[in-house]
């Protein structure tokens, strides 16, 4: 089952259900693939291809990509970094009272 967007790693772009769930079998070290992000993002592709509904493919897409960001797979990704924060946004105070 085709994706309606590519998802571009940092090795290579996945069209399909086939080609991520080959990517995840073949491709991810065990010590990735035993994760429960992997297990979880690989059984919605399965579930994906079974069903053959959008809702299913939808979700499977979603959990790829944030199984391949969380661990600085995805193409744009960066790692994360519990020291990258957000600057506070600056606050204005109302002084007319």
């Amino acid at each position: 089952m085709n994706f309606t967007s590519h998802i571009q790693t940092k090795r290579r772009t996945l069209r399909s259900t086939q080609q991520a769930l080959r990517f995840i079998d073949s491709e991810l070290p065990v010590e990735l693939k035993n994760q429960s992000r992997w297990t979880f993002a690989r059984a919605l592709l399965v579930q994906a291809e079974r069903t053959e509904k959008s809702r299913d493919l939808k979700c499977a897409c979603r959990q790829l990509r944030q199984a391949l960001q969380n661990d600085a797979l995805l193409a744009d990704a960066r790692p994360r970094s519990s020291a990258q924060t957000r600057p506070p946004k600056a606050m204005s105070f109302d002084t007319t009272l």
